[in-house]
């Protein structure tokens, strides 16, 4: 079993008009919460934060919310300390910022998803051949 979102589930709980429309069109069977369907939403900026205020109970988003500032903390650190590397060149100091960049969405992402994959108002379905 999995959860899936749908747009049904969207319009039911009264998401924007606009978010519908862009989670319709980048997911019209709807959407398993996995890895790779959060990169992709957020990638085409789905408002996850939103996601998690109307589903996660409140001690759950107020966990993940610590956990994403903290994330984006050491991010901005990382950040800063690459560009300050006198050994890199602004191609390798680019590079770097970017993995730092993609690991701090990843890990976002990761809580993320195994917050929205605990709460009750999203339904479970199976998946055929799970």
């Amino acid at each position: 079993m999995t959860k899936l979102i749908t747009a049904e589930l969207l319009y039911a709980h009264n998401a924007c008009g606009r978010q519908i429309r862009k989670f319709t069109t980048l997911f019209p069977d709807g959407a398993e919460i996995t890895a790779e369907n959060m990169k992709r939403a957020t990638a085409e900026y789905l408002d996850i934060q939103w996601l998690m205020e109307e589903f996660a109970p409140e001690e759950d988003w107020d966990m993940a919310m610590r956990i994403a500032r903290s994330l984006r903390e050491d991010y901005h650190t990382q950040y800063r300390y690459i560009a300050e590397v006198p050994s890199l060149s602004r191609e390798q100091i680019s590079i770097e910022q970017d993995i730092a960049r993609d690991n701090y969405e990843e890990m976002t992402n990761w809580i993320c998803m195994q917050v929205l994959n605990q709460c009750d108002d999203i339904p479970n379905v199976e998946i055929k051949g799970e």
